[in-house]
């Protein structure tokens, strides 16, 4: 099917391989280079912005599952109450993780 990326990746079922970039507009994005997205296949990703889980009842290392639309300050607000923090903290509210990737 069309959501195949893997396949869309390698150029199996009629893709040309083309490189594979977020359908958001490059204005939004937080790089210093400009990307260009014309000839790349663009994949929306906006609705992957969820917190999947947090393990934090002690029975093993704390941890936390997000998709890579979370941003820095959501994960920040979620984790502070349960006096957790990254062991790299970016200051920019707005970054996700994804970006931060």
């Amino acid at each position: 099917d069309g959501n195949d990326i893997d396949g869309e990746r390698s150029g199996s079922k009629g893709n040309t391989g083309s490189l594979l970039r977020t359908a958001r507009p490059t204005w939004m994005g937080m790089s210093v280079h400009i990307s260009g997205k014309e000839d790349a296949h663009r994949v929306e990703v906006h609705h992957l912005d969820y917190v999947l889980s947090v393990n934090d009842d002690g029975t093993e290392e704390p941890s936390v599952t997000v998709e890579p639309g979370v941003t820095m300050g959501d994960l920040t607000r979620l984790l502070l109450p349960r006096n957790l923090m990254l062991d790299l903290h970016v200051e920019m509210e707005s970054v996700t993780v994804g970006g931060a990737a």
